[in-house]
């Protein structure tokens, strides 16, 4: 039966959790932080997530002037009530104006 094995995985990765937890120090995992992991960044190199990735500031995305520029675009076509992205016109980028012209070919 399959729900046992299920089981012991889900125990088992339970319980490798909590002897990693123990092992940075930490009680929970809501403490973890991006300088706790690491990640190989070439045959030499380690570097923990802080330093690989770029991370958001606590309420950064409430300003839209605040949102970063690599994400800006994605921000503007995500919704909250729907999975469905928004198109250019939708989301407000590329200026307002349709990425179609009129004949359906793409903007030149």
């Amino acid at each position: 039966d399959k729900a046992p094995r299920i089981e012991r995985f889900h125990r088992a990765t339970v319980h490798s959790l909590l002897d990693m937890l123990c092992a940075m120090g930490l009680t929970h995992p809501s403490e973890i932080r991006p300088h706790h992991v690491f990640r190989r960044v070439d045959d030499l190199r380690v570097r923990h997530f802080g330093e690989v990735y770029d991370y958001l500031r606590r309420d950064q995305l409430i300003e839209d002037d605040a949102v970063p520029e690599d994400l800006r675009s994605q921000w503007h076509a995500a919704s909250a009530d729907t999975w469905r992205m928004k198109t250019g016109e939708e989301a407000g980028i590329h200026g307002g104006q349709s990425l179609r012209t009129d004949a359906g070919r793409g903007a030149a």
